[in-house]
């Protein structure tokens, strides 16, 4: 409890120092109060889009290009476009309590053409922090273009620390690791160069096959100077030898376990500050931890939502952004209730998300 305390007041004095309106910092101050119910009474907390269903890449991992991936795969995202700057508008004018929002997932979103629009009428007439998330391929034909927008950042998907790595876990080209790699690197260099406070981030996927080379992508990180890095435990998926209980890292794997807090605990501190170390999985399928739907609406370009942007990546069926009482209609209450009833069972990819029964590296420390 003491804990969570801690954590609300540190998120308070962010947000309060943050350029968001007063209608903004009032919802968010009715959700960190508010008794959890299936019915919300504050409006949501942060915008996710699914910025375009198209990718260039077709990474074996990927909940949504992935050749392996079944078609008939019930929480699978279907196959979408990009979202247009004329619908965001129309959402956000419609729901602009959103602290922040987060154009991710679907696809490549530098291939949507209105992503720097988008961008900028969310940062600049909404007061939300975006950021945006890319494979980094094309990033070099971007550059400018992302230092000179409304973004606060952009996470990049390094995944493995060198080709070889890279290729294992999206058998994708070893030569595309090497363009994203020279790709962060111009990003950085122009970023430098201008002074700017543009983040780039980069992110790698650990495994049970690859948890050794965790220094190695820790010194990549350093070397590239990125702002901030994310370690992500596999993330399940449901064709063979994808499954989390194949690949994913446990808090029950205590030599890797270990392993990760030996390795990070080596680390200076001006850099571990920079470090998301990996969530760790527990094998309780009953948790129900996971709270985004109470707080995000996610849209896609048809204007199809939903609250998950992790796993239950299916968007049709679950309403129209622009519908009236979209916040409490049924998908959504119904999303709190089954979160909130210790009986009701859970869709099968809660049960292995890191969001929903992932716990931090620091908070198993000691434990067996």
């Amino acid at each position: 409890m003491f804990k969570l305390k801690i954590q609300q007041l540190q998120q308070i004095w962010g947000l309060y120092n943050e350029p968001h309106t007063k209608r903004q910092k009032a919802n968010f101050w009715k959700y960190l109060t508010h008794k959890p119910e299936n019915i919300a009474t504050f409006e949501p907390i942060r915008m996710s889009l699914v910025s375009t269903g198209a990718c260039n890449l077709k990474c074996v991992m990927c909940h949504t290009h992935s050749p392996l991936m079944p078609e008939k795969y019930p929480f699978k995202q279907e196959k979408v476009g990009a979202i247009g700057i004329d619908l965001f508008k129309q959402v956000v004018d419609r729901y602009d309590t959103p602290l922040s929002l987060d154009l991710i997932g679907g696809g490549e979103p530098l291939l949507n053409p209105d992503l720097f629009k988008i961008a900028e009428y969310a940062a600049v007439e909404k007061h939300m922090i975006v950021k945006t998330f890319s494979n980094g391929v094309i990033i070099d034909k971007f550059v400018d273009k992302l230092l000179d927008s409304h973004l606060s950042g952009i996470t990049i998907s390094l995944n493995g620390h060198d080709a070889a790595e890279f290729h294992r876990l999206t058998d994708q080209g070893e030569d595309t690791f090497h363009k994203i790699r020279r790709n962060v690197e111009k990003l950085i260099r122009a970023r430098n160069a201008r002074g700017s406070s543009f983040q780039v981030k980069i992110s790698f996927i650990l495994d049970r096959d690859n948890y050794t080379h965790l220094p190695a992508m820790l010194e990549l990180a350093r070397t590239l100077q990125a702002d901030k890095v994310f370690l992500c435990n596999f993330l399940h998926t449901p064709f063979e030898g994808g499954h989390a209980n194949d690949r994913a890292i446990f808090t029950d794997h205590t030599e890797i376990v270990a392993y990760l807090q030996q390795t990070m605990e080596a680390q200076p501190d001006w850099f571990r500050r920079r470090v998301m170390p990996p969530p760790l999985l527990e094998r309780f399928t009953g948790q129900k931890r996971c709270d985004i739907h109470h707080t995000q609406l996610r849209v896609d370009a048809e204007g199809n939502v939903n609250s998950c942007s992790m796993m239950l990546l299916k968007m049709k069926g679950h309403g129209h952004a622009l519908d009236e009482g979209l916040w409490n209609n049924k998908f959504f209450a119904g999303m709190r209730r089954m979160f909130l009833d210790e009986k009701a069972p859970l869709p099968e990819p809660c049960k292995f998300c890191p969001s929903n029964v992932g716990v931090g590296l620091a908070e198993t420390a000691g434990k067996p």
